[in-house]
């Protein structure tokens, strides 16, 4: 015979384990793949203060849409969204190499996405994902970005060709 207090804390016990684990996704490699307003709605829930940047000088549809917001004291989030309004490019620009350091790893942390490293500065997802991590310094801040890849079976399997 089971217990029913046992059968009653069960699903809160296995609920609060994935809440647990939710905080990690939830902030790391979030914007690539999105629409326009998804983005919008995001950042503007997940970061301090949100504002729209006019798009670069040039007008027409081929030029992108950008939108930042302050996750943190010493990190910026920058979108990048292309003339059909879905994101190809986020950016974690951060005032420090450790602050870098730490969203590289949260965004290294989402098993899903099957990171391969490159090399010391990239790290590649599945194809299945279609996502390109780098970190770089860029003048006095360092910067982690997630692109959109769209390579082919042939070009992935080229990557790794010489490992």
């Amino acid at each position: 015979m089971e217990n029913p207090t046992l059968n009653t804390i069960r699903p809160l016990l296995i609920g609060c384990l994935l809440l647990g684990l939710l905080p990690t996704e939830a902030t790391s490699q979030q914007y690539v793949g999105l629409g326009e307003k998804e983005v919008h709605v995001k950042l503007k829930k997940e970061t301090r203060s949100f504002q729209q940047e006019q798009p670069a000088i040039e007008s027409g549809s081929t030029t992108p849409k950008r939108f930042s917001g302050s996750r943190a004291k010493d990190v910026t989030i920058e979108v990048l969204c292309d003339s059909v309004g879905i994101c190809y490019a986020e950016k974690y620009i951060c005032s420090t190499e450790r602050s870098a350091l730490q969203w590289q790893k949260k965004i290294l942390a989402v098993k899903e996405m099957g990171w391969q490293k490159l090399n010391e500065n990239q790290h590649v997802s599945n194809q299945d994902r279609q996502r390109l991590l780098e970190m770089y310094k860029q003048d006095l801040f360092w910067v982690v970005q997630v692109l959109r890849t769209n390579w082919s079976p042939l070009q992935y399997q080229m990557l790794f060709s010489d490992q």
